[in-house]
């Protein structure tokens, strides 16, 4: 098993408490850590049987996930992005959409940002999406992976939103587009800054 991002502890309505981590086979692990590390659960929402072995292009939570009070959700990778009852592990949703044109698998691996009724996901290919935490349906999408003005007259290039995710702060969206990583991936250097104006 290899656990390759921040795990995350969330405190449940009722004041029950679970520490949650994902694995690069894409299985979500739930334990208690007011119990000595139980184990409270295992899955895997792509609906593969947990416990398998990480392979190459195959589903992964590699960068991390985000949580709030009753839902956590994970990037997977090629498996899209899942949205999982936090207390139970039952897969919600999966938001997997169709590759950008010329693109020959989509990959949803960055760490995800969840605000209230919104999950923010990045993709390998520079395709920023906002999807609803209710049902995983898409909201929105940015393509980062072109060339933008910027403030100081530097001309920047998006390209893979891979690793670390948005930041949501101040009515504001950023995001740090052309961090790449794998074959896929294309590199770059924007930072972009969205509003609802």
């Amino acid at each position: 098993m290899d656990i390759g991002n921040s795990p995350i502890l969330l405190s449940l309505p009722g004041g029950a408490r679970l520490l949650l981590a994902g694995t690069k086979a894409a299985d979500v692990l739930a334990v208690d850590p007011d119990h000595n590390g139980a184990l409270i659960y295992r899955v895997n929402p792509t609906g593969a049987s947990p416990g398998g072995n990480y392979a190459v292009g195959a589903p992964a939570i590699l960068w991390g996930g985000a949580a709030d009070a009753t839902q956590a959700c994970f990037g997977m990778g090629t498996g899209g992005l899942a949205g999982i009852e936090a207390a139970t592990g039952r897969t919600r949703w999966v938001f997997k959409p169709d590759p950008p044109d010329g693109s020959a698998a989509l990959s949803l691996g960055a760490a995800p940002k969840v605000i209230p009724g919104v999950v923010f996901e990045g993709s390998v290919q520079g395709v920023l999406y906002a999807v609803s935490a209710a049902d995983g349906k898409e909201i929105w999408r940015f393509d980062t992976a072109r060339s933008f003005d910027t403030v100081n007259q530097v001309t920047a290039r998006g390209g893979a939103i891979a690793v670390s995710g948005a930041v949501a702060v101040g009515g504001m969206l950023f995001v740090g587009s052309g961090y790449a990583v794998g074959s896929a991936a294309t590199a770059g250097n924007a930072l972009l800054a969205f509003s609802l104006q």
